[in-house]
């Protein structure tokens, strides 16, 4: 059996619901790829008796305790107090955390405060780690036999401690198996298609669990391969990579990290080609998407949005015949579209998407939802439509993510140059 983590995380904000917890979603994944389970996960208040009531409470069912938030320096963070009440010892102050601080204080030109310095402040006898990324120090203690380890709730601070301090000394105290999370990125697929095309998996591979993971407009296949050891779990990962890429070949895009935008520049860039875009009603989400990651420049020329009629002709080139004809949102616009960007910018496919985004504008022959999309390329071009349900953000999205899947389409049918 693995290990079990229970993760309590600190902070009104938290139980309030003023912000997301990633950090134990961050704790939880992190964690979960050495082969440890998150099996409980608790929000608590920032109140004494109730973070002591949490920890005893933790440290009675799990083997490990990772607890993130309430070691800052105002009245409100008091993680280190009710550590220390729970162990039954006064908290000291630490002198090397305090030098540090006043340090880096002074780096940047700061005075340390008396509330800076309760950070300092540690149980007595627990091991300090030292945050390198931060003021506030990571400490680990044994209570009632187990192992719980303190972090400042910041997430640029919390995730490095992780990674590189917390991850290291559980993966030595409790030499877990060797277990794998692998992630299949499907796009195009509803969750129930997906669950009920891989629902014999479960016996043929009784040693790993499959998990399903809707990330809107994405389903994701997720694997956690347990096995004695490591070359038995990469040969689980190899027979279970055949099985999903044989089921799911107009589906699957990617792997663990990879996203869907991503894997498209990676094949331009592997092509040497390039793209530009032109939207309608997605208004530069298309555009968006593409450039959100580092390094699109290698493969993105730029974009339109041409709302307006008289802009799809001027900026575009679209027949102002054909929009009086077929209409803005219509096959031949978004064709005339994908064509215009494409020779204007030079680029070797043009990507257009035109639609009745709503929740007005609608008519009997295009309701609110329809969406067309079209690519377009020297070696030829292609559309495509379809009537989405939702609200605008959700058929926006779902326009911006179609475009998307017909550029990869069409890529997969287009041999390399």
């Amino acid at each position: 059996m693995a290990t079990s983590i229970e993760i309590v995380s600190v902070g009104d904000e938290v139980t309030g619901g003023a912000v997301v917890d990633s950090n134990a979603a961050f704790i939880s994944e992190t964690l979960g790829a050495l082969g440890f389970e998150t099996r409980w996960h608790t929000a608590v208040r920032d109140v004494v008796a109730d973070i002591v009531a949490a920890l005893q409470a933790a440290v009675a069912r799990a083997d490990a305790v990772v607890v993130g938030g309430g070691l800052g320096p105002t009245a409100d963070d008091l993680t280190a107090g009710a550590a220390a009440k729970a162990l039954g010892v006064p908290l000291e102050r630490h002198a090397p955390t305090l030098e540090r601080m006043r340090e880096r204080f002074r780096a940047f030109g700061l005075t340390l405060t008396a509330n800076n310095e309760r950070q300092a402040d540690v149980p007595r006898g627990a091991d300090v780690i030292e945050n390198r990324w931060g003021t506030a120090p990571s400490f680990s203690v044994e209570l009632s036999g187990r192992p719980v380890f303190f972090l400042p709730g910041v997430p640029r601070e919390l995730r490095p401690l992780v990674t590189k301090e917390i991850a290291p000394r559980l993966a030595a105290r409790f030499k877990t198996p060797p277990r794998l999370l692998r992630v299949y990125k499907l796009m195009g697929i509803a969750e129930s298609h997906l669950d009920a095309r891989v629902a014999d998996l479960h016996a043929a591979f009784p040693t790993c669990r499959f998990l399903f993971r809707t990330l809107f407009p994405e389903n994701h296949l997720r694997v956690v391969i347990d096995a004695e050891t490591p070359s038995a779990r990469d040969d689980l990962r190899a027979r279970i990579d055949a099985v999903v890429a044989d089921r799911f070949p107009d589906f699957l895009y990617g792997h663990d990290t990879d996203t869907f935008v991503g894997v498209l520049q990676r094949e331009l860039e592997a092509r040497g080609e390039t793209i530009a875009i032109a939207e309608s009603c997605t208004g530069g989400l298309l555009g968006s998407l593409w450039t959100e990651r580092p390094g699109a420049s290698r493969t993105f020329r730029g974009g339109v949005i041409a709302y307006a009629n008289d802009l799809k002709s001027g900026l575009l080139g679209v027949d102002k015949n054909v929009i009086a004809a077929e209409g803005a949102v219509s096959e031949a616009v978004a064709r005339a579209m994908a064509n215009g960007v494409c020779a204007r910018s030079g680029a070797t496919y043009g990507l257009a998407v035109t639609g009745v985004a709503g929740p007005d504008g609608g008519t009997p022959e295009k309701p609110v939802g329809l969406v067309h999309v079209a690519v377009s390329s020297r070696a030829g071009e292609t559309s495509r439509a379809r009537t989405f349900p939702g609200d605008r953000e959700q058929v926006r999205r779902l326009g911006a993510y179609m475009a998307l899947q017909l550029l990869w389409d069409f890529l997969r049918k287009a041999p390399r140059p």
